[in-house]
């Protein structure tokens, strides 16, 4: 199956909200209450809201990618630098892949590592162009 990894867009809000709701479906399956986890991803606009996902276009110190596969988004990852987008583990100057969720009726296809690289090749070419590299 072919696949497209890009930077996502606002269009692709629902796409992403459902693979993030069935990815915690699956994943978290027995690791958070069935009725907490069910009742967590019901409404995709409570669980994902549109703010939330609307802030990822407003940094240039984040991306977000995602995957289309079949014209659903497949898979998202967002990847941030800085320290307002990093978690406080992060060391100055580091950056994270702060997030990776696949739709599970993708896993195995190879997407997901195909969507890590995009991200670390977005990191690389960004900190090229920063000077702390010197």
């Amino acid at each position: 199956m072919e696949h497209t990894v890009r930077r996502a867009r606002d269009t692709d809000l629902r796409g992403v909200q459902r693979a993030l709701a069935n990815s915690w479906r699956v994943r978290y399956d027995g690791v958070i209450d069935e009725t907490m986890l069910r009742e967590q991803t019901a409404d995709l606009d409570e669980f994902y809201p549109r703010e939330r996902f609307a802030d990822k276009f407003d940094d240039d110190r984040l991306a977000c990618f995602v995957v289309i596969s079949a014209g659903d988004v497949a898979r998202i990852c967002t990847v941030n630098w800085a320290p307002d987008n990093t978690h406080e583990f992060v060391p100055g100057g580091a950056a994270q892949l702060r997030s990776l969720y696949l739709d599970p009726a993708y896993w195995r296809q190879g997407i997901g590592t195909t969507l890590y690289e995009a991200g670390v090749d977005w990191l690389l070419c960004w900190l090229g162009n920063e000077s702390v590299l010197g």
